[in-house]
């Protein structure tokens, strides 16, 4: 396998033409300040006569706008007020129905001609637990913004005490521009920019692919969601009538369809699996496809990944469903109480008595080959680190029962390979590496490789609850 190469600039991208900055109240121009601050620092935006552009090239430069409005201006007074007056949950139903119609009607009048994909709104917004339970407007505005074209993220409110001019070592302005910057590197991840090129890593040009389901409560109708990465590009899946096409561009057309459009029956999830394989085939001649699913999410569906039923020959999909033999698959578990869990105890340095108390550590993250097809995926997540209060040295044998944050391990399990172009521990070193290092997002290690964390995230335009 190639070693990795320098990581992709954000020069390598085409951003969107127009970023909208919706700010919660009109005099306050806090937020707005530090979003334009953020947004030049971050996409390394530079000012050519009085105008913000961005380098996509050596030699090609393209302007970008920074828009500014307040919510009042679109919405009018109270612009995210969900007025429910009853505890009823029909008459909850038809205040947020009557609320999203008049969002998607006063976003129309404001931006008539919006090209898709090419404006992405910042939208400041309190937290959930600002609003009354079903009143979170949060899920109404993503989604009849996201119909209109403009994929879009939340950013909380500046602290009370902020203003203009605030001390930057102040520790709640550092809260608020990291909020920033998450928000920014966050739509950096709904455009489908990545840090790998893949084919610079991988010996021959890869698909990777990641196959997520999502499901309505009696689990009997699906929405497959199939991301791939292939070169340094992202692409989903919609049918066979549509086809793949580039994610934020696939986003947008799954909102506007709704979930009901898309949603199929289980016999069929093999076939529609087997037909987004065969057009990505046909689209990018990818030489090596890799296939990411989770196993407590796929096994039901597709039986052939249950360990008492799982081979080591081709990808078997459905009864008479099998997939070629240049497909490798990558089936991940450790979700829930399926993930393996530990702790590793040290000392707390200059403390006496440190022995008698030893606290959790974390151990290093790494790749632990179990066998030549089985390895585990070991990585701090984002909160591991976080403190545990009163549980701090409760483990399983503690209560065997209740779930602690600890260190986990995702269990990497390679049936099939494409030996003729990479070693099962190669393609695990590399699972292992795509959790982290090609999210623009994230310092920290996703749960599932790149391909199929997008996947996932899917659901958060899609679901009907924020």
């Amino acid at each position: 396998m190639k070693q990795q190469r320098k990581k992709l600039s954000i020069k390598n991208f085409s951003l969107p033409g127009t970023f909208l900055l919706i700010r919660l109240n009109k005099e306050d121009k806090f937020w707005q300040e530090e979003m334009v601050r953020t947004l030049q620092k971050e996409l390394k935006l530079e000012v050519r006569e009085g105008k913000f552009v961005h380098q996509k090239s050596n030699n090609e430069f393209e302007e970008v706008q920074i828009k500014t409005v307040s919510a009042e201006e679109i919405f009018g007074p109270n612009p995210y007020d969900i007025e429910i007056h009853t505890k009823e949950e029909m008459h909850k139903e038809q205040a947020r129905r009557q609320f999203a119609e008049k969002i998607s009607e006063r976003i129309a009048n404001h931006f008539p001609e919006i090209e898709d994909g090419r404006t992405f709104a910042f939208i400041e917004l309190p937290n959930k637990e600002n609003f009354q339970p079903g009143q979170d407007p949060k899920h109404i505005l993503r989604q009849e913004f996201a119909k209109k074209g403009i994929l879009n993220q939340f950013i909380t409110p500046p602290e009370l005490s902020l203003t203009l001019g605030d001390n930057k070592e102040n520790n709640e302005y550092k809260a608020f521009s990291s909020r920033c910057k998450n928000g920014v590197l966050d739509m950096l991840r709904q455009m489908g920019v990545i840090k790998w090129k893949i084919d610079e890593i991988l010996p021959v040009p890869t698909a990777c692919i990641g196959i997520h389901l999502m499901k309505n409560q009696n689990k009997t109708r699906i929405i497959p969601l199939l991301t791939a990465v292939f070169g340094h590009q992202v692409y989903t899946y919609l049918n066979k009538e549509v086809g793949w096409l580039p994610y934020p561009k696939a986003v947008i057309n799954f909102v506007r369809q709704g979930t009901d459009y898309w949603k199929i029956e289980r016999d069929s999830i093999a076939t529609f699996i087997y037909q987004a394989i065969k057009q990505l085939k046909r689209k990018f001649s990818p030489e090596h496809i890799i296939l990411y699913g989770v196993a407590e999410n796929l096994r039901t569906y597709i039986p052939w990944l249950q360990n008492s039923v799982i081979t080591n020959d081709r990808v078997r999909l459905g009864k008479d469903i099998f997939l070629d033999q240049d497909v490798s698959f990558v089936r991940l578990r450790g979700e829930g109480e399926e993930a393996l869990e530990w702790v590793a105890y040290g000392q707390e340095i200059g403390k006496e008595n440190s022995l008698d108390a030893p606290l959790p550590a974390c151990l290093q993250t790494h790749l632990v080959e179990w066998s030549d097809r089985l390895f585990l995926s070991v990585a701090k997540r984002p909160d591991t680190a976080r403190s545990m209060g009163n549980h701090v040295y409760h483990t399983k044998l503690d209560r065997e029962n209740v779930y602690y944050r600890k260190e986990t391990a995702v269990e990497i399990y390679i049936p099939v390979c494409n030996e003729k172009i990479i070693s099962p521990k190669d393609l695990a070193v590399f699972t292992h590496n795509f959790r982290q290092r090609a999210s623009v997002q994230y310092k920290d290690y996703l749960f599932a490789p790149l391909p199929l964390h997008l996947s996932i995230l899917l659901e958060e335009y899609l679901k009907s609850e924020s």
